[in-house]
């Protein structure tokens, strides 16, 4: 009996649900996660408006293509200033891109600011890296190439060298520079295309002071600063927040002219509406919840546009908004139709940013509800409302996360579990009573480890204070595997030696858990000294000045946010934990079919020969 034999089994869709939602989670959310392609006629789309119905569809149905104009913004700034600091080109470019970038406003979206300058399509972060995304193309081969002569070949030989990726290569691994740009891979590790990510600014400030509070602050450390090197950082940190600022007038004075041009007068007065609320925004703090979620849509998707591309958090929403929707309510400006209509545009918004196109989604997520440091329940009425809006739009991004803890709301807890099978990758849902102390350990104060939120697929962050720095990886199933396969893998495409005693000698449990200990150690000292190579490319040619601004101690200390947070921890991701049990065994059992004992293989999966779950 072959393996492929041993696997022909049938098994029932309802069968493997059951064995699954054991080991998984999934029978305690429900359902099958929809497909963003989900037809107009989906029952489940029935709360959407019209307006916002079509604008869905026109995201969902963008075309996959690529974006130049920043790659030839920054190529431009970058070209004639190669005897100046590395963050003052970094933050020139920025703000010329903003100052020049072409604006669009998709039909019938309320909420400006794109990621490029054409409707879902990707930019080229030349400065740090010219590839496809190796992660893009092997969820879908079928997009190999997508960046084939998208990239003029005269950009791609002046950065061939100079960008991120190209001086990893001579001055971290002492590799020979390449000689034409087409010896550079066609497919590169995304912190080679892209800025760290996986992080959640803080937007509290910007919410009270406006842009210009906190280019005023920049303003008035810079005074003084003698530190060449802290100098830059604040120079590039204002240059950057100016070209912040720039973006979002020169969106007033855009949104204007499209109100003057549109022939349907409601269109029309939402134009205006949108224009004047950007000409505020540009500096000024908001005062509406429509202008409060304007500014942090703008702020959010310029953070992305400087280069941070996956699990991007935009701080706790339903906290950081509840002020001013209570405001509104009570002024009798806003009901909760018209919020839920706001949350879908932003929801919208957020799977509108086409980093790396609109069919690979970039794990970001809205975080809601939680506890206080004593406890205290903090659901709120937008925590109800952004759950109903985001589920409404059947999508699979942007990520919907609950933070549960026993003092929770039942009723909204019920409502959550009710709403999260219509939608969401992965819903998740985040224990207080267990995250916070972990953090706790590591040294963060209370009352910020209560403050958390997830930032991408299973990763932690405090908004504005720490980001999830990944020094390494803990690999779960290749440890399994090397331990009953010798360190050689399946398929032997390992060579670990001297790492654990042979499989053939691990006589008990204990000594089977000692080997997958033993290699997932070395797995994460191997990893950790890759990684911290790869934190020190982020670190003199990944800065992100822009981003620095909305993490607290980056301005105080005038260093980026890779070395300047307050809580700057590196941090060790574990890979495929929640499928330990189930692949585990399937794992297991291959061994014990290759060695002939088919009927202990049955047994541990607990299938009879019949193929049905015992």
């Amino acid at each position: 009996m072959t393996w492929d034999h041993f696997t022909s089994y049938e098994v029932t869709r309802r069968r493997f649900l059951a064995a699954a939602g054991a080991t998984l989670g999934v029978a305690a959310c429900g359902g099958v996660p929809a497909s963003a392609d989900s037809p107009a006629g989906d029952a489940r789309l029935a709360d959407l408006t019209p307006e916002t119905a079509a604008l869905r569809r026109e995201i969902v149905q963008s075309p996959v293509r690529v974006a130049l104009h920043r790659a030839e913004a920054f190529t431009k700034v970058f070209r004639p200033s190669e005897d100046q600091p590395w963050i003052l080109r970094k933050a020139t470019a920025l703000r010329e891109y903003f100052q020049t970038v072409p604006l669009y406003l998709r039909p019938h979206d309320r909420l400006a600011g794109a990621i490029s300058e054409s409707p879902g399509a990707m930019p080229v972060m030349v400065e740090l890296g010219i590839g496809e995304n190796n992660i893009y193309t092997s969820e879908r081969p079928d997009r190999k190439g997508y960046l084939k002569n998208q990239v003029p070949v005269e950009i791609r030989d002046w950065w061939k060298n100079r960008n991120m990726w190209g001086q990893f290569r001579t001055e971290i691994r002492g590799e020979p520079p390449y000689r034409s740009p087409d010896e550079v891979p066609q497919s590169l590790h995304y912190k080679f295309l892209s800025h760290q990510g996986h992080l959640s600014p803080s937007y509290g400030e910007l919410l009270r002071t406006g842009l210009a509070g906190v280019l005023e602050g920049v303003r008035a450390r810079r005074q003084g600063e003698s530190d060449a090197g802290r100098l830059d950082f604040l120079t590039a940190a204002e240059s950057s927040l100016s070209g912040l600022s720039d973006w979002i007038q020169r969106y007033a004075e855009f949104l204007a002219s499209e109100a003057g041009r549109s022939q349907a007068a409601g269109r029309a007065a939402e134009l205006r509406e949108m224009a004047r609320i950007a000409q505020k925004v540009a500096a000024q703090p908001p005062d509406t919840f429509r202008e409060a979620l304007q500014l942090i849509w703008f702020v959010h998707q310029a953070i992305h546009i400087e280069g941070h591309g996956y699990s991007c958090t935009p701080d706790r929403v339903d906290q950081l908004l509840f002020p001013f929707y209570e405001a509104d309510c009570r002024a009798g400006r806003l009901d909760d139709a018209q919020a839920v209509r706001l949350i879908e545009n932003f929801v919208l918004k957020m799977y509108d940013n086409s980093f790396w196109g609109p069919e690979h989604h970039l794990t970001q997520g809205l975080c809601v509800g939680g506890s206080t440091a004593d406890g205290d329940d903090q659901t709120n009425r937008l925590s109800w409302l952004f759950i109903e809006g985001a589920t409404n739009l059947v999508l699979p991004e942007p990520l919907v996360w609950i933070r549960w803890h026993p003092r929770i709301d039942q009723s909204f807890f019920d409502f959550c579990l009710s709403r999260l099978e219509r939608s969401t990758c992965f819903p998740m849902i985040w224990n207080d009573q267990a995250i916070p102390e972990g953090l706790i350990e590591l040294g963060v104060s209370r009352e910020d480890a209560f403050n958390y939120v997830p930032v991408g697929c299973n990763e932690l962050a405090i908004p504005g204070q720490m980001y999830f720095n990944p020094g390494a990886n803990a690999g779960y199933l290749p440890a399994i595997e090397a331990a009953i396969s010798d360190g050689k893998g399946y398929q032997g495409q390992w060579k670990w030696r001297d790492v654990a005693p042979p499989a053939g000698d691990l006589a008990t449990f204990d000594q089977f858990a000692a080997a997958v200990g033993a290699y997932l150690r070395r797995g994460i000292e191997q990893s950790y000294a890759t990684e911290c190579r790869h934190l020190q490319a982020q670190m003199r040619w990944g800065q992100s000045p822009l981003t620095s601004c909305f993490f607290h101690g980056c301005i105080d200390k005038a260093r980026d946010l890779t070395a300047g947070t307050k809580y700057n921890i590196l941090s060790c991701g574990g890979i495929a934990f929640a499928e330990l049990r189930l692949v585990a065994k399937t794992r297991l059992a291959r061994v014990l079919v290759e060695q002939g004992k088919h009927d202990e293989a049955l047994a541990l999966l607990d299938v009879s020969q019949s193929g049905a779950f015992a």
